[in-house]
């Protein structure tokens, strides 16, 4: 038994030693020499503008990263450093019922990211994430837009969480 114990206390000592430990989460990991990220207000460059998306899905972003990491948010160079621009927000049919009328419509917005880690530029990416909600043909957009504006920047925010952390 005190053999255990000791080989224990030793195998802790020699890991807490270790230069390449990582800090692992649900979604991914972090390099333990990555301190900090930073991320630019996203910009809003549809051909429709909703006022509230910019803020809504930058504020999302941030506290994700600021609840379900280690990392230090700062204004910018940060060790990670996320840049956005939303392309597009757009109103199409699903599905169509006799007559050609749509019986449901999703909206769809896309954001472009680009991604850069100081610590690991092989991993950086420049991509686009899409993501939408259906709503049924009886019900206008204005009536459900800031319900599904607040689901769909869920889903944006959580697809680049995973992207960002799932390439170490």
């Amino acid at each position: 038994m005190f053999r255990k114990f000791i080989f224990l206390i030793l195998l802790l000592n020699a890991l807490g030693g270790c230069k390449y430990i990582r800090y692992s989460f649900k979604e991914g990991s972090i390099a333990a020499e990555v301190k900090s990220i930073s991320i630019a207000y996203i910009q809003n460059n549809a051909s429709v503008i909703v006022p509230q998306l910019s803020q809504q899905l930058t504020d999302k972003l941030r506290q994700k990263f600021l609840s379900e990491t280690r990392l230090d948010m700062v204004n910018s160079g940060g060790d990670f450093d996320i840049k956005g621009t939303i392309t597009s927000y757009i109103v199409e049919p699903v599905s169509l019922q006799a007559g050609q009328k749509a019986s449901q419509n999703q909206l769809k917005i896309s954001v472009q990211i680009q991604f850069a880690n100081k610590q690991n530029p092989k991993v950086d990416f420049n991509e686009t994430f899409t993501q939408y909600a259906e709503f049924g043909s009886d019900k206008s957009l204005t009536s459900v837009e800031l319900g599904l504006i607040s689901l769909i920047t869920e889903k944006l925010t959580q697809a680049i969480f995973n992207k960002t952390l799932s390439d170490w």
